[in-house]
């Protein structure tokens, strides 16, 4: 997974590709659950 190999910008490029909200929800629990929280922050602006 991207963001435990802490390449957080690929992982944020991903999830930019997502376009489903359940999909994205699923990508900020992934990313709180490895501690990238700064991550789920950003995706969570994507639900926006």
């Amino acid at each position: 997974m991207a963001c435990k190999e802490e390449k957080q910008q690929r992982a944020l490029d991903l999830a930019k590709l997502l376009v489903t909200l359940k999909s994205l929800e699923a990508a900020i629990r992934i990313a709180r659950f490895n501690n990238c929280h700064i991550l789920a922050d950003k995706i969570c602006q994507f639900k926006e």
